[in-house]
């Protein structure tokens, strides 16, 4: 029974260790070159930026149906 308690402490170590580090390699592989690249384009994907408008209503051009009659 020894045995298998050192075992599973031991598993379950080595696996929480790893998660870690993959999820980090993908992290700075993956998302943060997409981020640098994103910022050195000066994109602004979510709209974070001060519209002096008076709202922040983004209007559609075309519409695909009118909606009256959903039901």
């Amino acid at each position: 029974m020894r045995i298998k308690k050192i075992t599973i402490n031991f598993l379950s170590f080595t696996i929480k260790t790893i998660s870690t580090f993959v999820i980090a390699i993908f992290f700075f592989v993956f998302i943060t070159p997409i981020g640098i690249v994103i910022r050195l384009f000066k994109k602004d994907l979510l709209n974070y930026k001060f519209n002096k408008d008076k709202s922040y209503w983004i209007k559609k051009s075309n519409l695909k149906n009118n909606m009256k009659k959903q039901f």
